[in-house]
């Protein structure tokens, strides 16, 4: 399972949020049509760029408490105090990807990469191993 976490500046365009994504996703050898979900930050759920991309892949957005996104700060790859100061966690889309992979499955998440940033967007996946 590929689960994809995002984060954006204010009236990011969705162009930025397509290129994030599509960065991650070459990163691990993925194409658009293997995420299985998105999620972000309650906060964010609201901006328009997000809400095009996830549109446009055809995938509700699904939003998650800063409490959530919190609970997942020991297991971030690139954590930045600047927007931990700003927005109370250390990276939006790292922290998204992995709680939302974690409300989806009851198995182990991990992030392959640090966050992909493109503009004003960022992209992190966080991966599953499914068990037969």
């Amino acid at each position: 399972m590929i689960v994809a976490g995002l984060g954006c500046r204010k009236q990011c365009d969705v162009v930025d949020v397509l290129a994030a994504l599509d960065l991650a996703l070459q990163r691990v050898g993925a194409q658009r049509s293997e995420v299985d979900a998105l999620f972000t930050a309650d906060f964010k759920g609201h901006e328009p760029a997000l809400q095009q991309l996830a549109t446009q892949l055809a995938k509700p957005l699904q939003s998650l408490s800063l409490e959530q996104l919190r609970a997942q700060e020991p297991h971030l790859h690139s954590p930045s105090a600047q927007v931990r100061q700003q927005v109370g966690v250390s990276s939006v889309s790292e922290s998204a990807a992995l709680a939302g992979a974690r409300t989806l499955s009851a198995q182990p998440a991990r992030l392959p990469h640090a966050r992909s940033i493109v503009g004003g967007a960022t992209c992190a996946l966080a991966m599953v191993e499914e068990t037969t």
